[in-house]
Parts: C-alpha cells; sequence; structure tokens
C-alpha cells in the first residue's frame, strides 16, 4: 500500500474543520457504535489517535447481510464487541439498532473486520475501500475499566472520503438529536 500526500495552499482558520470536499469526520466514542452509508468507491479512514483500542468494522449489502469483502477483507471474525453494544441500554445504542433494523439488517449472524490490537500504537491508520454500496457500522466495545487493569475505551476517529461529493450548497443533514416539539421560523 503506498500513500502519498499532496500538500497545496489552503486557508486555515483556527478552531475550524478544514476538510477537502467530499471528507466527513466522525467520532466513535469508546464503548459505543456508529453506522454510515458508504458508497461504490468511498474510502473509510479509521484512526486509533491514543492506541490499544480494538474497533470492529462491519459492511452490510443491499439485502443486509453482512460481508467483509464489500470493504475489501476476504474473511472476518464474529462481531461480538458490536453486538455487546447494541444489546446495551444505552439511548445511542438503540438509536443504532432500530435504524439497523429499518434497514432490514440482520444482526444474528454478522462477522466484522477486526481492526489495532490490544497494543497497537498511538495514531495507528487502517484504510478501507467500499466496492458497492454499504451499511458501515463502526463499533469501538470495551466496558467499564477495572482500577487494576487500567483499560478504559478510548475514542476513535473515522473519516471517510467520497469518491462523489455532493453538489456545492447540498448538505446531508445528520439524524435530530432529538424528536422535534417546536417548529419556528425566523426571516
Amino acid at each position: 500500500m503506498t500513500i502519498t500526500v499532496t500538500e497545496r495552499s489552503r486557508l486555515l482558520m483556527p478552531g475550524m474543520a478544514n476538510f477537502e470536499p467530499g471528507v466527513e469526520r466522525y467520532r466513535v466514542t469508546g464503548g459505543a457504535v456508529t453506522a454510515v452509508l458508504m458508497g461504490a468507491g468511498d474510502r473509510l479512514e479509521i484512526i486509533d489517535p491514543e492506541g490499544c483500542q480494538p474497533v470492529e468494522v462491519a459492511a452490510f449489502d443491499r439485502d443486509g447481510k453482512s460481508d467483509p469483502g464489500l470493504l475489501g477483507h476476504s474473511s472476518g471474525a464474529p462481531a461480538t464487541g458490536i453486538a455487546a453494544i447494541l444489546a446495551g441500554d444505552q439511548h445511542d445504542a438503540r438509536r443504532v439498532a432500530d435504524a439497523l433494523a429499518a434497514k432490514g439488517i440482520d444482526l444474528g449472524a454478522t462477522t466484522a473486520i477486526h481492526c489495532f490490537s490490544q497494543d497497537s500504537a498511538a495514531a495507528e491508520t487502517v484504510w478501507m475501500t467500499a466496492s458497492a454500496d454499504v451499511v458501515c457500522v463502526i463499533g469501538v466495545p470495551g466496558g467499564d475499566m477495572s482500577p487494576e487493569d487500567q483499560n478504559t475505551p478510548t475514542d476513535i476517529i473515522a473519516f471517510i472520503h467520497r469518491t462523489a461529493p455532493p453538489a456545492p450548497g447540498l448538505q446531508i443533514l445528520p439524524t435530530p438529536l432529538a424528536d422535534q416539539n417546536q417548529d419556528l421560523r425566523i426571516r
């Protein structure tokens, strides 16, 4: 694998994200899961900023079947970490599980790509490329820290590099954080 970085001048604004068009950033909290839609040719970049944090990535096709080959991996292992998170009672986990169920995704026989290990280096990075339209579920397994082990789950950063960025001015809005209870229009 060859990674080349082309540097070009750009306007920097302190405190503002400065991504190229078509790049989306997701922060996945330790012990949580997130789901994103990826198109054919989109690249997924996962960074473990602090190291030592296992990550599971599951890809589902249009029929809701799990297939690591959709992200360029020939085999996977059972997604026990993602299953444990989605079976938990956290509000976000229930929201993601409900959204996956609405898309007809079968979580029973899910296989995942296991990235990083318990002793991975800080800032280690993994790249994957979608070969078709997929629903990608990124899980950061981990439980409560035990005092003698110092093994708290840490956050990871995921970037989606879109092959076909949205048209200028067209933004894809995230799902709302809560139910809408007021509709105010300010002119």
